[in-house]
């Protein structure tokens, strides 16, 4: 099995509309280092054109969808 990383669409409204969910694995961007780090997303407030994660050390983040990348397994 392998797998892909997609970055989200710019519509936000796509992302509502079943590419992740709650409790969906993403890889994220934490921008004080600029490194992507595997998180969960936690929250998806409609219409603000953020997510927010849960990464694997247990900080949590808010962050834009550019940030934010969706895995798509194979």
């Amino acid at each position: 099995m392998s797998y892909s990383l997609k970055p989200f669409p710019s519509k936000f409204q796509d992302v509502i509309e079943g590419l992740v969910w709650i409790g969906s694995s993403v890889e994220a961007l934490w921008p004080p280092d600029g490194c992507w780090y595997q998180a969960t997303v936690t929250g998806m407030p409609q219409g603000c054109g953020r997510i927010t994660v849960l990464f694997t050390d247990g900080l949590a983040r808010s962050l834009l969808l550019h940030q934010v990348l969706y895995i798509v397994i194979d």
